[in-house]
């Protein structure tokens, strides 16, 4: 087929949830980067947003210990709601020291979350094409960081570091509204309707 990997439901459902995680990590970064300089902490981007990262780590090797769950789909809208509450946390933090412990929240579910998307789509891609539908995932968050990035920063620009967070909390909830509505289309058996 000429549609490739996007002929299968679950791997167009990963590409989307992707492209909306992207934009919610966009998002973070360019409002990280504002809520700094509004706070006079300009120096303090680098370190937070490591802190994110470290976090995300920290969180891939708890998760490391759990075994595979019975519905891959499942954990990942219950990551994806983890994700959401990091990202509330985000978009309430008042000051650069409750920040740092937010973007902790925020990050702990990433690493868990990419995991177990990226092994599920090698079980849900069509037989032959799973580097494609790996491709696929990997242009849908990078288009997804793009657009986060220009939109966060577009409404920062218009009313400030908090409109790029909740950005990015949105994009969360879209991203679990997706995953939730096509579960089933994250099962091996169902996926290539």
């Amino acid at each position: 087929s000429l549609l490739g990997p996007l002929r299968s439901s679950g791997v167009r459902t990963l590409i989307g949830t992707l492209a909306l995680v992207g934009a919610s990590f966009g998002a973070i970064e360019v409002a990280t980067a504002a809520f700094t300089q509004r706070h006079g902490a300009t120096h303090a981007v680098g370190p937070l947003l490591a802190l994110w990262g470290f976090a995300s780590m920290s969180g891939g090797v708890i998760a490391g210990r759990l075994g595979p769950p019975v519905s891959p789909g499942r954990r990942i809208a219950l990551l994806l709601t983890a994700l959401l509450a990091g990202d509330a946390l985000v978009v309430a933090a008042p000051s650069t020291g409750l920040l740092a412990g937010a973007l902790v929240v925020a990050g702990l579910p990433i690493a868990p979350f990419f995991a177990q998307l990226w092994g599920l789509v090698t079980t849900i891609a069509p037989e032959g094409s799973a580097t494609e539908s790996a491709t696929w995932l990997t242009t849908g968050i990078a288009g997804g960081v793009s657009a986060g990035s220009a939109l966060g920063g577009s409404l920062i620009g218009a009313a400030g570091p908090r409109a790029g967070y909740a950005v990015a909390a949105a994009a969360i909830l879209a991203a679990y509204v997706v995953v939730r509505g096509s579960v089933a289309t994250l099962h091996p058996a169902l996926s290539a309707a």
